[in-house]
């Protein structure tokens, strides 16, 4: 068995590898921390979890509440209304604006969690740029 890495964290994979597939996760299992919010459909406490490597809100009645909310909030740049959710098509994964079909505005970049140095907003990574929506602030990942 060797250590590899994957986009759900390390985990141990057999050397056999296609005639063998047994893996098994590195990872600790995340248990959800319960957060001071309630659920406005249900007034469950809501909980922080995880899910494709990014952090959620969701409520602790699931299965019955399926009641979810991002945990980071970016406005939208073109309305400044709505607020830009992760959203999946059959093309894949993209951004796009809380109040569509007002506001067609979407991106294919993915979020970095490291705020903005100007405006303290969080950057965007689209290809090798990192950029800000706020205030056009851009650089280059190595």
């Amino acid at each position: 068995m060797i250590i590899k890495e994957g986009r759900y964290g390390k985990f141990l994979a057999c050397l056999g590898f296609p005639k063998c597939r047994n893996i098994k996760s590195l990872e600790e299992k995340r248990k959800p921390k319960v957060t001071d919010k309630t659920c406005p459909k249900c007034s469950k406490p809501l909980v922080e979890r995880y899910s494709k490597g990014e952090k959620f809100l969701g409520c602790l009645g699931y299965p019955k509440c399926r009641y979810t909310e991002a945990l980071i909030k970016i406005s939208c740049p073109k309305c400044k209304e709505g607020e830009l959710l992760r959203r999946r098509s059959k093309r894949g994964l993209f951004y796009g604006c809380s109040k569509y079909p007002n506001c067609t505005y979407t991106f294919n970049g993915r979020l970095t969690h490291e705020p903005c140095p100007n405006c303290n907003t969080y950057l965007i990574q689209y290809g090798t740029k990192i950029f800000c929506f706020s205030c056009n602030y851009t650089k280059e990942d190595k």
